[in-house]
């Protein structure tokens, strides 16, 4: 499958940055644009789809990180988008149990950053 994931400031030393890095690893086009001959486009995160909310060329999922009511345009684009993508992902039960109301919505773990973090025992 042909994925190609939607994401920004890649060179960052950042979270989000660092897990869209982590697709690169999947053999996943990483890049600022969608590409028309993905089987999916996978915006990371959901803000990455306000530039592209005519997308239809592809299916579409959008990574839910959280939700910022206090902010207008974002809560605005947080349900606009979980309403037009066709796969909603968070690591979050909380989100889970909002987005699910929108279709398909899976609760899942990102990975373990080795490089910055480490398991130690207590």
């Amino acid at each position: 499958m042909k994925i190609s994931v939607v994401a920004t400031r890649l060179e960052k030393d950042r979270i989000l940055p660092r897990l869209a890095n982590e697709f690169l690893g999947c053999n996943w086009i990483v890049s600022e644009t969608p590409i028309e001959t993905a089987d999916l486009v996978y915006f990371f995160p959901y803000l990455e789809m306000a530039r592209f909310l005519d997308w239809n060329k592809t299916p579409t999922a959008c990574w839910y990180t959280h939700y910022e009511p206090d902010v207008k345009e974002k809560a605005k684009l947080w349900e606009l988008t979980a309403s037009k993508c066709d796969i909603r992902l968070t690591s979050a039960k909380m989100y889970y149990e909002e987005l699910k109301r929108y279709g398909v919505t899976y609760l899942v773990t990102p990975p373990l950053e080795r490089a910055k973090f480490e398991i130690i025992s207590r």
